[in-house]
């Protein structure tokens, strides 16, 4: 979420005021690089000896965490939001998470900023939690508007809120660097995938359904990239399967798009997804994907045959024989990676921004119509 949103302000900032606000600092350093135009702000800095009187305010709860999960709010932030917020002038605030529609909604100078609500999680985990769906239910028909990833979603918040329906967008996520004018030349005998290594990626049972693959064809490779809690258990599958040295654990990465542009097949195994950063930005170097159609952004972004192959939700024998299919046909391989790389363009920051744009302006002349 932090890149997608950091990439959608850098594009703003030049022909726009843009403000990114933090309400934490958690490194030093910032792991994205973002716009000089563009304003950061940190609204909790965590000073080396906080006062008495913030250690006694940090120790009350948040009245704006809906649900489990944000364990870092407290009466504190609250206080510096309502601060920061009632800052905002005629301006646009753009909340990314529930918590935070709340406390734009109710926080912001009253009637004075158009909100915008930006979801990065996908319906059906959100309704899951009935003290998330509270919430939801109370900002979502008070928002300005509403952009969610896919068209699935906004189908179903359109059904749920019908009296917004006119405010609820698809807006899906951008790519971070432009499309390349020359594809990956998919002559590299290793399949990628990049994600967090945690249960949810679905790691383990993409290695499993390599291991046929790895065995027909030894001199391939998986390549796995990211960094997170489970890789002690993947290296241990990896080991029990007899893969050392076939499926690789290769860290966290810097440089993403030349580890793409150096390998000849993409690979998801995900068990959800509300989108899919690294599935649109394997297809815009032109690599060909497999992806598992978990809930729910693999279907909005790869049609199978097409660009790439969409298997059963958990069924890794289909997905062993997607991979075998694109590793023995190299015609079929390039042809749908170019293909790849030609839809890829939808989700160009160019074309996602200006849905941005029309939106942005869309909303605030309402907003210039009411105040008239």
């Amino acid at each position: 979420m932090a890149r997608t949103v950091v990439n959608l302000c850098n594009h703003l900032a030049p022909s726009h005021d843009v403000e990114l606000v933090s309400l934490f600092r958690s490194r030093h350093t910032p792991r994205f690089a973002h716009h000089p135009e563009l304003e950061v702000t940190v609204l909790h800095p965590t000073p080396r000896r906080p006062s008495r009187l913030r250690g006694r305010i940090s120790a009350r709860p948040s009245r704006l965490q809906p649900a489990p999960g944000e364990p870092r709010m407290n009466r504190l932030t609250d206080l510096l939001l309502r601060r920061h917020l009632a800052t905002v002038g005629d301006g646009v605030i753009v909340s990314t998470r529930p918590s935070l529609h709340l406390a734009a909604l109710q926080l912001a100078s009253r009637g004075a900023a158009v909100v915008v609500g930006q979801d990065h999680g996908h319906f059906d985990a959100r309704y899951e939690n009935p003290r998330l769906a509270a919430v939801l239910d109370w900002a979502v028909p008070r928002l300005d508007a509403l952009a969610v990833l896919t068209e699935a979603d906004a189908t179903d918040y359109r059904a749920r809120y019908p009296d917004a329906a006119d405010r609820i967008r698809h807006l899906p996520n951008a790519l971070p660097w432009p499309i390349p004018e020359v594809p990956a030349p998919l002559d590299v005998k290793v399949v990628v995938t990049a994600g967090r290594l945690d249960v949810n990626k679905g790691h383990a049972r993409m290695i499993r359904a390599f291991a046929p693959v790895a065995e027909r064809h030894p001199e391939w490779q998986l390549h796995i990239y990211g960094a997170g809690s489970e890789d002690r258990a993947i290296e241990g599958l990896i080991d029990e399967l007899g893969l050392v040295g076939r499926v690789r654990l290769m860290g966290y990465t810097l440089d993403l798009r030349g580890v793409l542009s150096q390998a000849s097949v993409y690979a998801l195994a995900s068990y959800s997804e509300s989108f899919s950063m690294s599935l649109i930005e394997a297809m815009s170097v032109g690599l060909p994907p497999v992806a598992m159609d978990c809930p729910r952004g693999p279907r909005e972004i790869v049609d199978d045959g097409v660009n790439g192959f969409l298997v059963p939700d958990d069924d890794g024998e289909a997905f062993t024989a997607a991979l075998l299919r694109l590793v023995e046909d190299e015609a079929l391989r390039r042809s749908l990676g170019a293909r790849a790389h030609r839809d890829s363009q939808r989700w160009s920051m160019s074309a996602v921004g200006r849905a941005w744009e029309r939106l942005l302006v869309e909303r605030t002349r309402r907003l210039d119509g009411r105040a008239g």
